[in-house]
């Protein structure tokens, strides 16, 4: 597992429970995807304003510096970010500008697929899959919504816009074709299809999910951080009464 722990991106063992800094230097780290295949780290600082690119080293950890800069002009709130792993494409949503855009990692070309109709985007996933190629993010403006679009922003449509307060992070199990997001005012973790139906709440604990931000799924657990806490926790993402929630 790997996770930004503002300064630094921390990479965490479930098996051994080993823990190694494998970036340091940043200031407040937020948005953080990985390219497994190759290795690269990709992640935003929203003090510095800027996106950045590291390669997992071998070894030790990497003292972050400019070279590692992957963008930083015209990006000033990047709350979200992921990675479209097939065809090397990184999104991510800008709070202060309301937008979302997209970097080709090959061409080094920018686009701003969206920029109406936000208030406060924050997370935000992919899916390229050929047989889906959408993205979905949450927004916790005044009316909190979770919306999607084609990778290329069109036929945006609005799946999810009602229980719900402050949704942050989002993510998608590829294996049951399902969206988890998280809440930090109303202390949940909730789930739906890809087109919005079958909406349920799985967890809800104002003590558990004190503030939670970020969130994952790999197989049966959902993993997610919680400011408060200062904690990366885990809990059966099928259970559905007297769930248990452990923390890393």
């Amino acid at each position: 597992m790997v996770v930004g722990d503002r300064r630094e991106i921390i990479e965490y063992n479930t098996v051994s429970n080993q823990t190694r800094i494998l970036v340091n230097g940043g200031q407040n780290l937020i948005a953080l995807d990985m390219d497994f295949r190759s290795k690269e780290l990709y992640f935003s600082d929203v003090t510095h304003n800027k996106l950045y690119k590291v390669q997992v080293p071998p070894t030790g950890s990497v003292l972050l510096n400019r070279d590692h800069i992957l963008l930083e002009d015209g990006v000033y709130v990047p709350d979200g970010m992921a990675l479209d792993w097939i065809n090397k494409n990184l999104y991510w949503t800008d709070e202060a500008l309301d937008t979302i855009s997209v970097l080709s990692l090959t061409t080094n070309q920018r686009v701003t697929l969206l920029d109406l109709n936000f208030e406060k985007p924050r997370g935000i996933v992919v899916d390229p899959r050929l047989s889906q190629r959408w993205m979905y993010w949450t927004d916790w403006g005044e009316q909190a919504y979770i919306d999607k679009a084609g990778l290329d922003g069109s036929n945006r449509q609005r799946i999810v816009n009602t229980n719900l307060g402050f949704p942050n992070g989002l993510t998608i199990d590829f294996t049951e074709n399902k969206l988890y997001w998280i809440d930090a005012v109303l202390h949940s973790i909730s789930t739906c299809d890809f087109d919005g139906e079958n909406k349920a709440q799985l967890f809800q604990s104002d003590s558990v999910f004190a503030h939670p931000f970020g969130i994952d799924i790999f197989e049966n657990t959902i993993y997610w951080t919680d400011w408060q806490h200062s904690a990366v926790i885990k809990a059966d993402a099928e259970c559905v009464t007297g769930c248990s929630a452990t923390t890393l």
